[in-house]
């Protein structure tokens, strides 16, 4: 038999056990791949966004890039309310398709003649001749890859108004990337003269790619309450 044929079987019979015996080397999976996006299409789709644009922000997200609506100060490029129940929700729509949410719940029960309520989620409710009081109210800015809340108390009264308070903590639920350093504070507790009385909460958000100094603030001045993401 010939020696070099003999030679080359033994070598193909060991290269063959060699491949069983040392298990593939497989390249590292990207982190994005892990991640389960179906809340952030979910979301998106509620909000009218096409199958379209939800692929191009999902692809966008697993990348590590910040869509626009997580991005403090970003003007939407249309906004437009929507009544559910007794809440009416305002949907900001920005530059690259992605959504931002936010929910204030219309007050039913203001005295005529008293200063008409626009209170945020859940609050309780007490007026007198022009005045409101709201207690408990939730505070909150949703984009789809992550929530902002907190809870407060403020009052409008003809003339002016003030936050009351804010209870601790802030809370965040990121649905990709971390969080931390939470903070939250009341920075003008009265309306003074032209500028409102606010509070803000601030996160710091890190996507393993880009990161974010993430706001949500409630804003109250003599004739609504309102919520924005700076």
């Amino acid at each position: 038999m010939n020696s070099k044929r003999i030679g080359w079987s033994v070598g193909l019979a060991a290269l063959a056990v060699a491949a069983v015996l040392v298990p593939a080397t497989a390249s590292p999976a990207n982190a994005a791949d892990t991640q389960d996006y179906s809340y952030l299409r979910t979301f998106l789709a509620e909000h009218g966004a096409s199958q379209s644009t939800q692929d191009a922000l999902v692809a966008k997200v697993a990348s590590g890039k910040l869509l626009d609506s997580d991005k403090p100060g970003f003007v939407p490029v249309s906004t437009h309310d929507e009544s559910v129940g007794t809440n009416a929700v305002t949907v900001s729509t920005f530059k690259d398709g992605s959504v931002s949410v936010s929910t204030v719940e219309r007050g039913a029960h203001a005295a005529a003649g008293t200063v008409s309520p626009q209170a945020i989620t859940g609050c309780k409710e007490s007026n007198g001749g022009g005045y409101v009081v709201e207690t408990g109210c939730k505070v909150e800015y949703s984009t789809g890859t992550y929530d902002l809340w907190f809870k407060a108390s403020y009052e409008r009264y003809t003339g002016g108004a003030q936050i009351d308070s804010v209870t601790q903590p802030l809370y965040v639920t990121a649905h990709y990337g971390s969080v931390s350093n939470k903070s939250l504070a009341i920075k003008r507790k009265a309306v003074d003269g032209s500028l409102e009385a606010y509070a803000t909460g601030h996160a710091y958000f890190d996507t393993g790619v880009q990161s974010e100094d993430l706001y949500i603030s409630l804003r109250v001045n003599k004739s609504k309450a309102y919520v924005t993401n700076y």
